[in-house]
Order: C-alpha cells, then sequence, then structure tokens
C-alpha cells in the first residue's frame, strides 16, 4: 500500500496525482470555471503546478465523511507548524527527484542491456549494481531524514490530531531506528566504487558436468586463500569475524575476460536487483506523499490570506443525509479579490428540513449569483477537507457538484432567443445525462431566454426528476411562475433583499 496525505487506506497507482497532467476532465473544469476557483486560486497561489494539483482534488470531491475529516485534521496540525511543513516539503521534493532520475537512469541501462547483442559485461552489470547501491542508500538517508524532522519539531506523536502524520512518522522511525537500516546501509556502501580495477571474490561450485551450479560474491575477511602468491590487498584493515567461518578457496589466475564475465554476471545482476526492489517498496510506500503536498501548500496560502483580511473559516461538518446548515456565509471570489472594497455580505443557508432543493428569486445584479457561487465553492471546499468562510457550517455529502450557467447569449445575434433557448436545452440535457444520483446541481438563470411562462414549465418537471433521483439542486431565476407549484417541504424559497442579502422565504 502506498501511505497517502489525501486518504486514509492509502492510494493506487491509478489514484495517485499527476502535477503534469493539466486535463481536469469537461465536468471539473467546466465546474471550477463557473464558481471562479480558478481564477481565486491563481490569485491565491501564482505557481502552476501547486495549483494544477490544488485543483484537481477539488475536481474529485471525496464522498467519504472519513477522508474529509483525515484531511482537516492534517491541514490543521500542517498550518500550525509552517516551519515543519516547508522542511518536510524541501525533503520530499528532493525525495522524489532521487525518485524520478532513478528511474530515468534505470531505464537507460535496461536499454543498453537489451540493445547488447553479447548480454551484459562485468563493468556494465557493476555501473548498474552501483548505482542501485547509491539510490538504496540514498532512500534510506532521506527516511532517516524524515525521521529526524519528526524529532526536532516534536510532530507525530501520540497527541498529534492527524492520523496521517503519526503514521508517517513511525513507519519512518521503525525504519531509521532499526539494526537492518545500518546493516542495509552499509551493505550499499561495499558497491559505491565497482571500478574496473576493484577486485571482487567469487565462490563457484561446479557440478559433475563442469556446469556452474552456484557462483556467489562473497568477502575477503571470509576466505582462506591456499595460493602462496595470494596477497590480500590491504590487510592490515581485515578484522576477525568469530561467528563466520573462513571458506578454503583456490585462486584461479589469468581467466578468460569471457569466462570471467559469465562468473561474475550472475551474482552482479541478482545483487542490483535485490538493491533495485528495495529502493523500489521504499519509494512505492513512501514517495507518493510528494505528489500531494502542494495541495496543501496551496491550502495553507489561502488560510493565511483569509487570516490576513480577518475573514473567519470553519472546518465544516459533512455527512451523508445532513441538510444545509451554514451561518453567515461569504464568497470566497469577492474575498480574495483585492479591488473589491465594500465588506461581503455574509448569508446564512439552510437551517430548515428541505428534502429537495432551493430556488433563489430576485432582480438582476441583486446578489442571486453570488449567493450560488458561495454555495458551490462551500461545497467543493467542504468535501476537499479544506474550511469554508463561514461562522458555522453543517454540509451534506454530494456525489457530484455540477453547474449549468446560461452562457449562450454570448454564442447568438441579439433576438435570436429561439437559438439561445435550443442551445441551453442541449446543454442542460448534456449536464443532466452526467449526473449521478445524489449529486448537487447549481443552475444560473436556466431558461431565462424564453416565454416565461414555457420555462417554468419546463424547469418544474426538470426540478421534480431532480427531486426523485435525490439530486440536490440550487436554482438562482426570475421565473415567478415557479412558485407555488411544489408541494409544502419540498423546496426551500429564498428572496434576495437590499444590500445583497439572500434571506430564506418559506418552504412548500
Amino acid at each position: 500500500m502506498k501511505l497517502s496525505f489525501l486518504y486514509p487506506d492509502g492510494i493506487t497507482a491509478k489514484g495517485a496525482l499527476n502535477a503534469n497532467e493539466p486535463n481536469l476532465g469537461r465536468i471539473g473544469a467546466r465546474t471550477l470555471y463557473h464558481l471562479s476557483l480558478d481564477k481565486t486560486f491563481a490569485a491565491i497561489c501564482e505557481e502552476d503546478m501547486p495549483r494544477s494539483v490544488f485543483l484537481k482534488v477539488l475536481a474529485m470531491p471525496s464522498t467519504d465523511p472519513a477522508v474529509i475529516a483525515y484531511r482537516q485534521k492534517l491541514l490543521q496540525a500542517l498550518s500550525a507548524e509552517p516551519q515543519f511543513f516547508s522542511e518536510l516539503q524541501d525533503i520530499y521534493g528532493r525525495f522524489k527527484g532521487l525518485w524520478e532520475s532513478h528511474d530515468r537512469e534505470r531505464q537507460a541501462m535496461m536499454r543498453h542491456i537489451h540493445n547488447s547483442t553479447a548480454g551484459a559485461s562485468a563493468q556494465t552489470l557493476k555501473n548498474l549494481l552501483q548505482a542501485n547501491a547509491l539510490t538504496l542508500k540514498r532512500c534510506l538517508a532521506f527516511l532517516r531524514g524524515i525521521s529526524d524532522l519528526f524529532d526536532e519539531f516534536r510532530v507525530g506523536g501520540e497527541d498529534c490530531p492527524s492520523t496521517a502524520l503519526k503514521r508517517l512518522a513511525r513507519e519512518v522511525g521503525e525504519i531509521s531506528k532499526s539494526a537492518a537500516f545500518d546493516k542495509l546501509t552499509a551493505l550499499c556502501s561495499r558497491f559505491e566504487d565497482m571500478g574496473i580495477d576493484a577486485i571482487y571474490d567469487f565462490q563457484v561450485s561446479l557440478g559433475e558436468s563442469g556446469q556452474i551450479e552456484l557462483c556467489r560474491m562473497i568477502e575477503h575477511k571470509y576466505l582462506h586463500i591456499t595460493d602462496p602468491d595470494f596477497q590480500p590487498r590491504r590487510r592490515w584493515f581485515s578484522r576477525r569475524v568469530e561467528e563466520e567461518t573462513a571458506t578454503d578457496c583456490v585462486r584461479i589466475h589469468m581467466i578468460e575476460d569471457t569466462t570471467y564475465d559469465k562468473l561474475m554476471s550472475v551474482p552482479l545482476q541478482l545483487l542490483a536487483e535485490q538493491l533495485d526492489t528495495l529502493s523500489d517498496q521504499l519509494f512505492d510506500r513512501f514517495c507518493h506523499i510528494a505528489d500531494e503536498l502542494p495541495f496543501y501548500a496551496v491550502a495553507i496560502r489561502y488560510l493565511r490570506i483569509c487570516k490576513a483580511k480577518d475573514v473567519r473559516l470553519s472546518y465544516p461538518s459533512v455527512s451523508h443525509g445532513a441538510d444545509y446548515d451554514i451561518r453567515s456565509l461569504r464568497d470566497l471570489a469577492l474575498l480574495v479579490d483585492e479591488a473589491q472594497t465594500e465588506p461581503v455580505v455574509p448569508n446564512n443557508v439552510g437551517g430548515t428540513d428541505v428534502r429537495g432543493g432551493m430556488i433563489v428569486f430576485g432582480e438582476n445584479n441583486s446578489g442571486k449569483t453570488v449567493f450560488l457561487r458561495s454555495l458551490g465553492c462551500a461545497q467543493l471546499l467542504s468535501q476537499a477537507g479544506l474550511p469554508i468562510p463561514a461562522d458555522s457550517a453543517k454540509v451534506p455529502v454530494c456525489t457530484q457538484i455540477m453547474t449549468q450557467f446560461s452562457e449562450a447569449e454570448k454564442e447568438f445575434e441579439r433576438g435570436n432567443d429561439a437559438g439561445r433557448f435550443e442551445q441551453e436545452v442541449r446543454e442542460l440535457a448534456s449536464v443532466i445525462d452526467d449526473l449521478d444520483d445524489g449529486a448537487l446541481i447549481l443552475l444560473n438563470e436556466t431558461f431565462q431566454t424564453t416565454a416565461y411562462d414555457e420555462g417554468a414549465e419546463g424547469l418544474y418537471h426538470i426540478l421534480n426528476y431532480f427531486t426523485a433521483r435525490k439530486i440536490r439542486f440550487l436554482l438562482v431565476s426570475h421565473l415567478h411562475q415557479l412558485e407555488g407549484r411544489f408541494s409544502d417541504g419540498e423546496v426551500g424559497v429564498y428572496r434576495t433583499q437590499p444590500g445583497y442579502k439572500v434571506c430564506a422565504d418559506v418552504s412548500y
């Protein structure tokens, strides 16, 4: 399993984030655009890579309250220790760089070996073993560095609120402080110098037919050479190991290069593969967190900007079957916009038992669209594990967050209402086809370009369809002909008031 800062149960390779892939998908990109989240977070974070990762997570809202709570606790812990998070990012950036460079070098080496007609030479395999040993040693050093970072800042202990940090601290600590860690590091150090002039000893066993049955690399200190002409190099540095039994060996002089390569190839390749496997296991277990840290980096910037603007944030209570109950919700796009000089008006959402959706009535430029956008942003931020600009919040889990904004008038000549209406119908039909049960759809002035009675009739049946499939909706509309069509408790009605306030009217 791959450790993850986004998912408590880890991630699969398919679910790992790819920061270099810009595509958010048609629905995700459209929703982010309609809610101005792409523009808002471009103002919060100018760097493309971390912002791209952040928007990917927003475009994949979690439907598991446990996942949402997991992220909330981690963000709270990281934002409380900014220096720790900064250094963790630095270590993980270099850790990921090691993984990527090792993968490139390994692929190049494998292509060289594969394309060699005579097979891999001893020196090629020495180079491979040396590279793999250096990678594993550096990989182990990074894990020890992460463990030391937790110890230095005293993060990840039993009193830490974040399960993610406690798990990472525990696992890197268990590895870096074990006896096997030092042994494995020492083993890697033995193969750091695999030059042409280096001497290596192998134990070779031959079968009755002269076939090589065993060939393994062994250390000088375990050899008892019977050749009187042989003088071990650097003899004065050797030490006696009591628990090992010396092996009687006869040194073979001046063997042919082809025989030497044959004898060397098996143990060198096996050792290289074993070290590579160990590195891959460590990379696969720990390194995917590097792809997820940019999400938290942008999230922490979001927290700082809101704090600088004295905006109160609240971590929502998120659960299945809940109704909206948000107190003093503010529009994030207006809050972040530095050109905005007037105070951003807060509004309440929900607080009553509404089984279906909500409709907001009001004149143009009265705050309807801002109200809709603020709720859509709150829903996406909540299901990403982020706080929202509100005093308090209870938010339901939605399987999807979809939008349909009337923008067709931009593409038609003035007065061509029939063409605009047809395009709106096609766009809405396309969105409905992609909806899952339990979704949330945000509708901004849908069917505004047709006759009021005709538009209201069509919308009434569409909204009833949403209710039957347990799809929540928020409709911003000027079609007052919808009033009185719904039974008690089906729809929550809101109306705009002077000063851009939006207030609940009745539930009926």
